[in-house]
């Protein structure tokens, strides 16, 4: 019997004692691991403790320190202090002293950096000055065409002379103007300028702006009656 239970069959791997051998080292690992397990959960749990508790402190301290500056009292005393009469006293000699006072903009008129150019001129005044002044100029240039209008008649009359004259129901006068003859009767208008009012025995008579000029074989006269008959200018 006991050795029936003191030894193992032949065909066993391992011994009680290896068995047990094995049981212990297992539970001595396990043991190492758990301990090192918790000193990590210790040291972890001991920061964050900590840590909360600084926090917690320093906000404390500074929301309840008891500190206040609002009533604080500065004061600064300058070095070479001006003493409050001396300085009402430069005030009122400032005030009263004898230096022009600034004037309103209302009371100045003119403005004093304007450049002296004679009297001001009311805008109503240069307008009429300025139509005025182109007034004359009409005026000078209507004068200056006239003068060219009565040269250029006057040169044309010089060169036209009455060639001949066919008296009948219908008189025909041939003028010469310029070196071109012209046969004309009663209402036609020689060289666009002289139309022809009368011809009658040996003499033309052309009307050119109004004024009429008698034309003969012989010689040029002039009428100062626009209209009627015609007086001989002495010529």
């Amino acid at each position: 019997m006991n050795q029936d239970h003191d030894t193992m069959p032949q065909g066993s791997k391992s011994s009680p004692h290896s068995i047990l051998r094995d049981l212990s080292n297992a539970e001595s690992t396990g043991s190492a691991k758990g301990r090192r397990l918790s000193a990590y959960v210790f040291v972890m749990a001991f920061v964050v403790v900590t840590g909360g508790g600084a926090i917690g402190v320093m906000r404390h301290m500074g929301l309840k320190s008891g500190i206040d500056l609002s009533g604080a009292n500065l004061k600064y005393t300058a070095k070479h202090a001006v003493p409050a009469a001396n300085f009402e006293r430069v005030l009122h000699t400032l005030e009263n002293s004898a230096s022009p006072k600034q004037l309103p903009a209302t009371v100045i008129t003119i403005d004093p950096f304007r450049q002296d150019t004679g009297p001001a001129v009311r805008n109503d005044d240069r307008a009429l000055a300025e139509a005025e002044r182109a007034r004359q100029r009409q005026i000078e240039e209507e004068k200056r065409r006239a003068a060219d209008r009565a040269r250029q008649i006057e040169s044309k009359l010089s060169s036209m002379r009455v060639v001949s004259i066919m008296n009948g129901p219908i008189p025909i006068a041939n003028i010469s103007l310029g070196g071109k003859r012209n046969f004309v009767k009663v209402g036609d208008v020689i060289d666009q300028l002289f139309m022809v009012v009368q011809i009658e025995g040996s003499r033309v008579v052309v009307e050119v702006d109004g004024v009429q000029y008698t034309l003969s074989t012989a010689e040029l006269m002039h009428s100062d009656d626009p209209m009627g008959g015609s007086r001989p200018s002495g010529r």
